[in-house]
């Protein structure tokens, strides 16, 4: 008896272990208006970059204050790769929730300018 619930037990902790590393938020679109560059993301990028200095005017990273400045990363799929996939974009800081699912929205809805 004492195997089987000694057993159970770490089998029980693992499985505690495994569910509490990972991080990653599930980004959900459940929102009926239109998410937009102008709207919604220019301000969560302005607030991320600042605080990052990542994505801000004459970064090597990329120029993600401007709409245009941001085309390339859009076309080939890093933006959306590195803020809803991997979820390391800002770097060295996080998304809120909210914010991951205002961009998903925006990816799905097909980057919007305004």
């Amino acid at each position: 008896m004492f195997k089987r619930t000694g057993i159970i037990g770490l089998i029980v902790l693992a499985l505690t272990q495994i569910a509490c590393e990972s991080d990653t938020l599930v980004a959900t679109c459940d929102i009926t208006e239109s998410v937009t560059y102008d709207s919604q993301i220019k301000e969560i990028i302005a607030v991320s970059s600042t605080s990052s200095r990542c994505n801000g005017n004459g970064s090597s990273n990329g120029d993600y204050t401007t709409f245009s400045g941001m085309s390339s990363v859009i076309s080939n799929g890093n933006l959306k790769k590195e803020v809803l996939d991997n979820q390391t974009m800002p770097q060295g800081d996080s998304f809120s929730q909210d914010e991951i699912n205002l961009f998903k929205c925006w990816v799905e809805n097909g980057y919007q300018k305004n």
